[in-house]
């Protein structure tokens, strides 16, 4: 029913590439991934917003059960 394997696309930067160019904090941690499910259509989506950078983690660091 549901797809284990999927395309990542890493490192979207979601502001003005202007911006993103010009402040090396916009440009290394203001970025989003997605993941696609590879052979699946109308799939649910969620968008998730990770608090990490204000403890001290980043988006490879966190902890998964």
């Amino acid at each position: 029913m549901f797809s284990r394997k999927y395309q990542s696309i890493d490192n979207i930067h979601y502001y003005y590439e202007k911006v993103s160019k010009s402040v090396a904090y916009i440009n290394e941690r203001c970025v989003s991934d997605i993941y696609i499910p590879e052979n699946a259509k109308n799939f649910p989506t969620v968008i998730w917003f990770s608090w990490r950078p204000f403890h001290g983690q980043t988006k490879r660091s966190s902890r998964r059960a």
